[in-house]
């Protein structure tokens, strides 16, 4: 989604004023805001990038070509889905663990 956002500006706008406003939630709560702090980074980078193609700079003058900013940017996006792969399989880990919890303690108490 964070890349998704970049692509106009309205919805870039939209994106970045949500991640800062979780990350200051996050931060009030004393929390660490890395993955926040992450996708802001990608999400101006993307559009930095934009940016330089529109202005009519080269891509060996913004640092690198566009082969290397795509594969720069499926990387991160990959990271990013591994990321949530992980988060996801851990909260069905617990939500299963709970159900069997559940299900003993009716067996053992509901005779």
């Amino acid at each position: 989604m964070t890349i998704r956002a970049a692509a106009n500006l309205l919805t870039h706008e939209v994106k970045r004023a949500d991640l800062g406003d979780n990350l200051a939630q996050l931060e009030r709560q004393g929390k660490s805001g890395a993955e926040y702090r992450r996708r802001l980074h990608l999400l101006e980078e993307v559009v930095s990038d934009k940016e330089g193609a529109a202005a009519g700079l080269e891509p060996g003058d913004v640092g690198l070509t566009s082969e290397a900013r795509l594969a720069r940017i499926d990387a991160a996006r990959r990271a990013l889905r591994s990321q949530y792969t992980a988060r996801v399989a851990k909260r069905s880990l617990v939500v299963l663990f709970g159900l069997a919890i559940v299900g003993a303690f009716y067996l053992i108490f509901m005779q």
